[in-house]
């Protein structure tokens, strides 16, 4: 089964995982105060912030928060240049 989670369970990286997974945790927090943050400038600002270190691991690959920006702005591209398609189909 493929889960994203922190890295945890290896050796020597638990308490570098924990304190990445409160960094996390207080980096959402201020989302709640500010409902016009989204998700994606928190994922820039992370990536600015913490570069190659690891954001997202599963069994079958793991993304930096660098690698998750770019794939979540790449997502972005696509799902804005579809919905343009269609909307274009629709005027038509």
């Amino acid at each position: 089964m493929s889960v994203l989670a922190l890295d945890a369970g290896k050796s020597g990286g638990g308490d570098s995982a924990a304190k990445a997974w409160l960094r996390a945790l207080a980096a959402t927090a201020p989302i709640v105060a500010n409902p016009q943050r989204t998700l994606p400038s928190l994922i820039e600002e992370l990536a600015e912030r913490f570069g190659d270190a690891p954001a997202l691991l599963s069994d079958l690959e793991s993304l930096t928060y660098r690698e998750l920006a770019e794939r979540a702005s790449r997502y972005a591209r696509w799902a804005s240049s579809s919905a343009s398609r269609r909307a274009t189909r629709c005027v038509s």
